[in-house]
């Protein structure tokens, strides 16, 4: 009976073997980039923007580059990380690793407890395919992982801006702000304001709806850009129609309040609370955030 066992409990105990065979790194600084992968201007960015947003009270960012898993799961490396370096601030859980290991081409941003509320799983996957595989496919790491820390920054409501300088893609996910966009929150009041009368008049049909969304989601995207390819306008009266039809205050409503919503709070000021070094504060991880790969 017990023979019958024998090549199983060999089998796990070679998985397990190899699942701890991979040494843990030891944790020194805000970025560690342990395979060459940004230089050192990227890199000196990057750990200013982290310790900056730390400083201000808000989540505590680590970054690892390593080689290779070996054949362990990421999700398993990024816990045990996690579990060694506790990241984040004790009793708050708000530290967030980004784990990136090059052969493999594998990306994990793990969330510590406390910013589960604030980042959920869908919103970190996002973030890694929005930012971080564009990115990485044109060999821009330093300004992809960038890109994370300010969504992340804005998510816990302690934005912050992308100061990594590399060479950006084609397609920048950031755009420059035409003028008029001044005009673009008073716009959106007068929207809100306008929209009840115009219901009254026009009534609640889907074309009167569907055509007010179109119409002001024209309107809104001139401003921020300041000119309409026939393609972006395309695309841009769908995109109001179809909000339109969903509720258009409501979608204001949102974009006013920029989305935020209850949960993490901050931590307290002072960034590194004394210490001279950089070092996991005593965050605690239950396996929440997003993987993937590039």
């Amino acid at each position: 009976m017990l023979n019958r066992f024998l090549p199983i409990f060999f089998l796990f105990s070679c998985l397990m073997a190899n699942a701890f065979s991979l040494e843990l790194p030891t944790l020194r600084q805000a970025v560690e980039d342990q395979v060459g992968l940004m230089s050192s201007e990227e890199k000196a960015a990057l750990t200013s923007m982290i310790e900056n947003l730390y400083n201000k009270g808000g989540p505590q960012i680590q970054v690892l580059t390593i080689d290779s898993l070996e054949g362990v799961p990421i999700e398993e490396y990024s816990i045990q990380l996690a579990e060694k370096w506790k990241i984040g601030r004790e009793k708050q859980d708000d530290g967030i690793m980004i784990v990136i290991a090059i052969k493999d081409r594998k990306i994990r941003i793990e969330v510590g407890q406390g910013l589960e509320g604030a980042i959920t799983d869908v919103e970190a996957v996002d973030m890694i395919y929005k930012y971080l595989v564009p990115n990485f496919k044109n060999r821009q790491y330093g300004y992809g992982i960038g890109l994370v820390v300010e969504e992340i920054s804005k998510k816990t409501d302690f934005a912050i801006e992308q100061v990594v300088e590399t060479k950006k893609p084609a397609y920048s996910v950031r755009q420059e702000y035409h003028q008029n966009s001044l005009y673009f929150f008073p716009f959106l009041i007068f929207l809100m304001i306008l929209y009840p009368l115009y219901r009254r008049i026009f009534g609640q049909g889907v074309f009167s709806k569907g055509l007010f969304g179109s119409l002001s989601a024209t309107g809104l995207i001139w401003l921020l850009l300041g000119t309409l390819s026939v393609g972006v306008l395309v695309l841009t009266i769908t995109f109001g129609f179809f909000i339109g039809l969903v509720g258009l205050n409501n979608f204001l409503f949102y974009l006013l309040t920029n989305g935020r919503r209850s949960g993490y709070r901050g931590g307290s000021m002072g960034g590194l609370g004394g210490r001279s070094s950089w070092g996991g504060g005593g965050g605690g991880f239950s396996g929440g955030g997003a993987s993937g790969s590039w």
